[in-house]
């Protein structure tokens, strides 16, 4: 059975199909849902919540794939398999790489509305520190299509008003075969928001 691909949530829980908002600190998120409900009937107000609560999953929902390979585009070790794989369409290249770190991050926001009018926006940050070692990627076509092998283990900051109302460290992932990729070449520009890469001391 493949294992589940991973995703922004897997830093962040140990159990991915769990909601994420239980083992978060809610009480700032709440209280700004509260304000910008002033005027609306009661009724409104624990649905508005829930929905807050839904989405925060569904900004954790991001490929982890997608973030990896903006940091990888660049790393120059990989040029010459990138070209090679450009120019010849059947050509694949394996490239190791040495253990590093990826920093990310992300500012996702919710719209609060009701009915036509749009009551507020409340504004997020999702930070990423993830260490990486024995990374095998496969180069096809110009552009990252796999990685072969490789472990990760990350931490999160989920943030509110600036606040962290979330931080998790996870276990040990295994990336072999459970990452994602977009048909991105990897020679593109990198689209934002853009992690940084540093190799590990």
């Amino acid at each position: 059975m493949a294992e589940a691909p991973l995703t922004l949530k897997s830093i962040f829980s140990d159990d991915p199909a769990a909601p994420i908002a239980p083992g978060a600190q809610m009480g700032a998120c709440i209280k700004a849902v509260g304000v910008a409900c002033e005027g609306l009937p009661k009724g409104a107000v624990p649905g508005l919540n829930g929905a807050v609560e839904a989405a925060m999953d569904d900004m954790l929902s991001i490929d982890l794939g997608g973030v990896l390979q903006r940091s990888w585009k660049k790393l120059k070790a990989l040029d010459a398999a990138i070209q090679a794989t450009a120019k010849d369409p059947a050509a694949v290249s394996f490239v190791p790489l040495l253990d590093h770190k990826v920093t990310a991050k992300h500012q996702p926001y919710v719209d609060l509305t009701y009915g036509p009018a749009v009551l507020g926006r409340l504004r997020f940050e999702i930070a990423l520190t993830l260490q990486l070692r024995g990374v095998v990627l496969e180069i096809r076509q110009g552009r990252v299509a796999g990685v072969r092998s490789g472990h990760c283990q990350g931490e999160g900051v989920f943030s509110f008003g600036g606040e962290p109302i979330l931080k998790h460290a996870s276990k040990e992932l295994k990336l072999g075969g459970r990452l994602m990729f977009g048909p991105e070449p990897l020679s593109s520009p990198p689209a934002e928001p853009t992690p940084s890469f540093a190799p590990v001391a």
